[in-house]
């Protein structure tokens, strides 16, 4: 058993059964002086974060579940409950914040490439909608929460992108042909442009098979789709003109 291992469970221990908290009318300052306080049983920043984003995930999957039947889910400031689970994620998000105030995910994701990260969040100011969707994903990864919709949100994106430089709405399965017609007009070499268009086939299978019509991401893959994704996007909107 790691040591990630060992403080996510930590976490949820924690979080399900470490407090009383709920039994007191201020249980929301109850939880953040509880919270505060299991930080001090880690003394690195890693296993400080590990720790908040589970209990993170905990709450936020909890508070989804009491959503799907709450009768205020669409006037969340008249249910109890809701501003409870709303003010348990405001504290635990603050203590994130203060230890990693750029929610820089080389903290938790040290294979992925953050200077491409951060310059495609740059590039894809051109591109609003798809920079959007890029964000999300970035966030989650961020979270080190659910591969697969990091992924899907990736896929989401190349997608998205492929659609407006290419002026098509077609899916990525069916992008081959416009998307060598793309590149050969930029005059890029044949041996790249087949490379690409090699990637971009099994890019469209990796994401059927494991991602969108299917929940089983090998987590120890998602850093390096990751990087693929990344590096595509990042060559295309460098050389769309």
């Amino acid at each position: 058993m790691n040591y990630e291992v060992i403080i996510r469970k930590a976490a949820q221990k924690f979080y399900h059964y470490g407090g009383d908290w709920e039994l007191y009318t201020d249980a929301a300052e109850r939880f953040k002086n509880a919270l505060t306080l299991k930080l001090y049983d880690y003394t690195e920043r890693e296993g400080k974060l590990i720790f908040l984003y589970e209990i993170w995930k905990n709450i936020r999957e909890e508070y989804d579940k009491h959503l799907k039947g709450c009768r205020y889910k669409n006037e969340p400031e008249k249910c109890d409950d809701n501003i409870k689970f709303a003010t348990y994620l405001l504290f635990t998000e603050q203590e994130i914040k203060e230890l990693n105030s750029e929610f820089d995910f080389a903290i938790l994701r040290p294979e992925v490439n953050i200077d491409l990260v951060h310059s495609n969040l740059k590039l894809l100011a051109k591109f609003p909608t798809v920079g959007a969707i890029y964000q999300r994903a970035v966030e989650k990864l961020n979270q080190k929460l659910d591969e697969r919709s990091v992924l899907d949100d990736l896929r989401l994106c190349y997608e998205t992108l492929l659609k407006e430089i290419l002026s098509n709405t077609k899916s990525i399965e069916n992008q081959n042909s416009a998307l060598g017609d793309h590149l050969k007009s930029l005059k890029i070499s044949k041996e790249l442009t087949n490379m690409i268009i090699k990637l971009h086939d099994y890019y469209g299978t990796y994401q059927n098979t494991y991602v969108k019509h299917n929940d089983a991401v090998n987590p120890k893959e998602t850093d390096m789709i990751v990087n693929l994704t990344s590096s595509i996007i990042h060559f295309l909107i460098n050389n769309r003109t």
